[in-house]
């Protein structure tokens, strides 16, 4: 099981890597064409739009997923008026989103602001709904393929349009509004035929109808809004507090290579929280923790070996002098992704049991605690400050649940959690460490590194009870 686990999170998660490297490849041919006020610019309105896109479907997921595996032989109904839902709200939240978009987009960019706008809104209009349904509908049933092939080709798109638009059009952070805009629509037109084969339509019900499906979504979005603000605070904290926009926009570089490992991170995701809920639903929670734990030394080992490399990575790939010295802020980033293989455990079986109370409680919590270290560490140690703040923050939010009575998560060994945490933070200082060793000592442990997650991989697939 765990190297289907490893399987699928290898095709859900390649193929953003795929058109990672691609972005990656066209770095040094887009930098120079690019300033930090581009990169801050962009930094902060992706902030906010992602913010803003939360409530976009009302914490729906959870009704959508509960249907799926509470009620097998009549979930599509369910999910018809949650379509139904989502294709009025979209209306409403487009006036709210531009609205907030046009105060928040700097004056610097005052000449590009409606342009900004239509162009957040033209997916929403167009199919960000159908993606949004059909992706879980692939995911729900296990069926990568069809996900890896529809991400890789609209990433391909977006990829070639960004280089189209900033290297030959010069259009700065513009190029990556307008490709961004295609894509989304692009991956909504994708999905088309699959909600013609299903019968998927919208059905539209009284109030009265839809009041359960609401209050159960809307009650996990203080969950997941929190969990936005822990990515995201950082940059808004910044905007706020009058930092600089270039150094936004060194530290938002830097984020943004971190990202790539939240990417991969994100097709474990998609992966293992099918297989978590039904080894709960089953009684198996050792099974579960089993294979936890197992991509917890993946994680560990991968996220070390890349971050060890990112000096050469940002010399590589950064072409632009004043941006280059920031790779240490990717490196408490990539490291920080280390909090999901448990985060991952608890969620699933936390949001299964419709515990979103707790969940809700425990996110704002850790969201107050994020936002005051945020506070506390900017003025001391500036952007790196916002960094150690998201490290922080992020180890709490992935494991406190197992520790918390409350949160009725029984039936674990907390004492190897415990070191699960330590080891983390032990790798963050090495990983620091190491950065500035030689290229041949690097790749000696990165030989080594690679051995070990090679053996892992192959031992899953000769277990067969695992």
């Amino acid at each position: 099981m765990l190297q289907k686990v490893l399987s699928n999170s290898f095709l859900y998660g390649i193929a953003p890597q795929l058109v990672g490297v691609v972005n990656m490849l066209l770095l040094p041919l887009i930098t120079p064409h690019l300033t930090a006020f581009d990169y801050g610019l962009y930094g902060v309105v992706n902030a906010f739009m992602v913010g803003l896109g939360l409530f976009q479907f009302l914490g729906l997921t959870i009704v959508i997923t509960n249907a799926y595996y509470n009620h097998p032989q009549k979930y599509i109904w369910i999910w018809r008026k949650v379509l139904g839902i989502l294709l009025i709200w979209n209306f409403p939240f487009v006036i709210i989103q531009s609205i907030v978009l046009y105060f928040v987009i700097p004056s610097e960019a005052q000449n590009n602001q409606l342009v900004i706008i239509t162009l957040a809104g033209l997916p929403i209009f167009f199919n960000s709904t159908l993606t949004f349904i059909g992706s879980l509908y692939y995911q729900l049933n296990i069926k990568p393929k069809a996900l890896f092939y529809r991400t890789v080709g609209v990433g391909l798109v977006v990829a070639s349009m960004n280089y189209y638009c900033i290297a030959f059009l010069e259009m700065g952070y513009m190029g990556w509004f307008y490709a961004n805009a295609v894509g989304g629509i692009l991956m909504g037109i994708s999905f088309i035929s699959l909600f013609f084969r299903k019968k998927l339509y919208p059905v539209l019900r009284p109030y009265s109808k839809l009041k359960p499906l609401l209050k159960l979504g809307t009650s996990t979005l203080p969950h997941h809004f929190s969990a936005y603000i822990l990515d995201y605070s950082d940059r808004v904290l910044m905007e706020f507090s009058n930092v600089p926009i270039n150094a936004i926009g060194r530290y938002n570089l830097s984020y943004s290579i971190g990202d790539k490992v939240f990417q991969l991170s994100n097709g474990v995701r998609l992966a293992v929280v099918p297989v978590i809920v039904d080894l709960f639903k089953n009684n198996k929670l050792q099974q579960a923790q089993h294979i936890i734990r197992s991509l917890s030394i993946l994680f560990i080992l991968g996220t070390m070996c890349i971050s060890i490399w990112t000096r050469e990575i940002f010399d590589l790939l950064v072409k632009n002098e004043s941006l280059k010295d920031v790779y240490p802020i990717a490196i408490v980033i990539i490291i920080t992704m280390n909090y999901r293989p448990y985060f991952l455990l608890s969620t699933s079986i936390l949001e299964f049991k419709e515990k979103t109370k707790f969940l809700s409680h425990l996110s704002i919590g850790v969201t107050v605690f994020n936002v005051v270290a945020n506070l506390l560490l900017l003025p001391f140690f500036g952007i790196m400050g916002a960094a150690i703040a998201t490290f922080i923050s992020y180890l709490v939010y992935g494991f406190i649940s197992f520790f918390l009575p409350i949160s009725t998560l029984k039936g674990f060994n907390k004492l190897e959690i415990l070191f699960t945490m330590i080891v983390i933070l032990g790798v963050l200082f090495l990983s620091l460490e190491i950065v500035e060793f030689t290229v041949l000592v690097k790749g000696v442990l990165t030989i080594m590194v690679g051995v070990m997650i090679t053996a892992i991989y192959f031992k899953s697939s000769w277990f067969k009870h695992v």
